[in-house]
């Protein structure tokens, strides 16, 4: 569970440092892409 938190605060990071630097709506899923994989583990509840 504490693996779920660290990537979850890691993407929550990323899209702060994203807005902080002026990029908002369907700019932020573009540039999140290579976050997906860990979103996925975070949603099925499994850790590589």
């Amino acid at each position: 569970m504490r693996e779920f938190h660290r990537l979850a605060a890691a993407m929550d990071l990323h899209i702060q440092q994203l807005t902080a630097e002026g990029v908002h709506g369907a700019a932020i899923i573009e540039r999140m892409v290579g976050d997906l994989p860990d979103l996925r583990q975070i949603w099925v509840g499994t850790l590589r």
